[in-house]
């Protein structure tokens, strides 16, 4: 009698490295088993590979990858998590809770035990956020990719930071979030833009936004690689501007904004200001304050930003685009019937748009001068490169000012003196005709993916 083994009915199951970074991404977006065996199975080969949901699960279990109900949190368990959270984010409800507590902490908590913490400890800051203030409006968009609409927000002007968004319409998904010290130069615009549509493979049809000349950053170059790869569009603007208040998917993101992230961070900032540690009329404070703040909270805005493209809204019944988690939505349209618009771009016709609308020289680009950034860099480390953090920032800022005042040479005391830190005006960006002739990369036209 043979030795051999013989092979089982069953298909052997994948190779992990293929299908482990699959399961985790739609376990993190908290999809159900059922659904994350739909998802491996639309990835591996089923005429060589099988995976059953006994299989999926094990798989689970064997790298950690614990349930809600198995991680069985309890109101105290989850309480110093929950007020970690608070600091950074005292308005947020208990949606946006859970969410926060799974990305930051890795604690799955189901939706009813936050709720409860949180009429326990504070019921009435749980009241405050039911009331009902809600201002409907009306927005129509065809599929994935059809329009990404954007939008700035100067509400921390005072503070020296400007922020800006862009929103994919159809899916709700936040394709950037950005923060600097401004948001009026077109090259940074064309920078945003352009960096969206690398890790997207691709643009939209149309892009859209509030009138303003900065906005030319962007209208510019989406234009131009429209026309480049469809020569049909010859003559026209693939962009469209926006009334003040009309450009109401932009202006949704804010207000969520506004309401969920802002208070506790612009509180922070806040409190710098009153206590007069910063003065952002001093262009040393200036500059150490951008050099120190605005990684760190461009860090808090991406989070923000993952959470948001990750989280299940609530239904709305009187809406008429898919329900879903906007990250879902937006890479597999197909499981909600609508259809991907995307025009799909090579690189190197990027790299050419890169070149002209947004060069890599421009000062807009630089955080803070490079000879400044070498006395800071120094600074920090003599500090022993202490972690921002909300309890932190502004005792680091103040040790860090301090350290490198005491240091400053009187050539780079007139380089930090001489650069004006007040003004946000836009460079001089004249709008393009339409149809200008642009001698860039030829592959012909592409259609939309």
């Amino acid at each position: 009698m043979s030795s051999d083994k013989q092979p089982n009915q069953y298909k052997p199951l994948p190779p992990e490295d293929q299908v482990l970074p699959i399961i985790k991404k739609y376990f993190d977006l908290r999809r159900s088993d059922v659904d994350i065996l739909r998802y491996v199975h639309a990835e591996i080969d089923l005429e060589v590979y099988g995976m059953s949901i006994k299989s999926l699960r094990r798989l689970k279990q064997k790298h950690g990858l614990v349930s809600t109900r198995q991680q069985a949190h309890t109101i105290e368990s989850i309480a110093p998590y929950v007020s970690e959270v608070r600091t950074r984010l005292p308005a947020i409800g208990a949606g946006d809770m859970v969410s926060a507590l799974w990305h930051d902490h890795g604690i799955r908590a189901p939706h009813g035990l936050v709720l409860a913490h949180d009429k326990a400890v504070d019921p009435v800051a749980v009241a405050a956020r039911k009331r009902k203030g809600l201002k409907r409006r009306r927005f129509w968009a065809t599929g994935v990719n059809d329009v990404w609409s954007f939008d700035q927000h100067d509400k921390w002007k005072r503070f020296g930071l400007m922020l800006h968004l862009c929103v994919e319409v159809f899916s709700g998904k936040l394709l950037w979030l950005k923060v600097w010290w401004s948001n009026r130069q077109p090259p940074l615009l064309a920078s945003y833009y352009l960096e969206a549509a690398r890790e997207c493979g691709g643009v939209c049809l149309v892009t859209q936004s509030d009138p303003g000349g900065e906005n030319y950053g962007i209208a510019n170059p989406h234009t131009v690689i429209r026309q480049h790869l469809d020569p049909s569009l010859a003559g026209t603007i693939q962009h469209r501007w926006m009334r003040k208040g009309v450009n109401v998917k932009s202006e949704i993101k804010w207000s969520v904004f506004r309401r969920q992230f802002a208070p506790g961070f612009e509180g922070l900032l806040e409190y710098g200001l009153t206590m007069d540690i910063y003065k952002p009329t001093d262009a040393l404070h200036v500059l150490i304050f951008r050099w120190l703040v605005i990684p760190w909270m461009q860090l808090q805005m991406d989070n923000y930003r993952i959470r948001s493209n990750q989280k299940l809204p609530r239904k709305n019944n009187k809406k008429v685009l898919p329900h879903g988690i906007p990250d879902l939505i937006f890479e597999r349209p197909q499981d909600y019937m609508a259809a991907d618009y995307k025009v799909r771009v090579d690189e190197d016709l990027l790299d050419a748009a890169q070149e002209k609308y947004a060069p890599a020289d421009h000062p807009v680009f630089q955080l803070v001068p490079p000879i400044f950034d070498a006395r800071v860099q120094a600074a920090y480390a003599t500090l022993g490169r202490p972690a921002v953090t909300v309890n932190t920032l502004w005792t680091i800022y103040s040790a860090l000012l301090n350290e490198v005042s005491n240091h400053l040479t009187p050539g780079e005391q007139a380089i930090v003196y001489g650069i004006s830190v007040t003004s946000d005006e836009a460079v001089d960006f004249l709008p393009e005709l339409p149809g200008e002739y642009v001698p860039w990369p030829n592959h012909g036209a592409q259609n939309a993916g």
